[in-house]
């Protein structure tokens, strides 16, 4: 049985977002150009048009409105798909055929993954339905059984994770084969998918530092930019996974 060695892993995709960071610049340019005013609006909208914290709660906030949930899944999640595909796809090729490189590349290998997404999403949604109707409608241990859910969702989202490079690659990327390939790696996967922690304390320090040399009482401009800079970052982190889940790919997909 391969195993995968998560230093080695979390080594070469940390150079791929700094010595490859030009080709990951040009996969990632034209999606975050046209997400990013398009999720800037969402935040500035759910935030001084709604003032839906004010009005419904933080757990309405967080969902946030109808209009943002449409733009979220028929433009943000779209493109962002788009994007990650292709940068999947750079990793796993080496940057050679059969991959291309597409400005927005909506090809088939895209929609699938956009359905693979669905369909993990979907698994993850089901049991957490019947998670909360167990928690609030029969009594049960609300800290017990959220432990145990968190749990199990992370052993869940470890062992299909691999399942978007299958896709990106049009191999097999069906959840059995997913769980196959993944199969005696889980705590090496565990700590590769963790790996992101340091990119987003850096993102955290800075979003602290804008705060105590601004203060609490922000502009509106002020709210905009750390949204555009959180925005920017979770670009970075989504394209560093995937660089993580790419080359843990090349290396277990050769013995299934």
């Amino acid at each position: 049985m391969k195993k995968i060695h998560p230093k080695e892993i979390i080594s070469k995709s940390y150079n791929r977002m700094t010595g490859d960071f030009n080709n990951f610049g040009s996969i990632a340019a034209v999606p975050f150009i046209i997400l990013a005013p398009i999720y800037l609006y969402t935040v500035y909208y759910d935030e001084f048009v709604m003032d839906i914290y004010n009005q419904k709660g933080f757990i309405a906030y967080v969902r946030g409105s109808g209009q943002t949930k449409l733009i979220n899944w028929l433009i943000i999640f779209p493109l962002t798909s788009a994007f990650l595909v292709n940068w999947h796809r750079y990793i796993l090729f080496s940057g050679k055929k059969p991959w291309k490189y597409f400005a927005i590349d909506f090809s088939k290998y895209t929609f699938q993954w956009i359905w693979t997404s669905i369909k993990v999403s979907f698994v993850f949604f089901v049991p957490a339905a019947v998670f909360w109707f167990l928690v609030f409608k029969i009594g049960l241990n609300l800290f017990i059984f959220g432990a145990i859910y968190i749990l199990i969702t992370i052993i869940y989202f470890v062992r299909v994770s691999l399942i978007f490079p299958a896709t990106a690659a049009q191999h097999d990327n069906s959840f059995t084969r997913a769980f196959k390939v993944s199969k005696n790696n889980f705590w090496q996967l565990f700590l590769v998918l963790i790996s992101f922690i340091p990119i987003a304390l850096i993102w955290v320090i800075l979003f602290l530092l804008i705060e105590f040399s601004v203060g609490t009482e922000s502009s509106v401009t002020m709210y905009l930019l750390t949204n555009f800079i959180t925005f920017a970052f979770l670009f970075i982190i989504y394209g560093y996974l995937a660089s993580c889940l790419s080359e843990c790919y090349k290396v277990l997909s050769n013995k299934s």
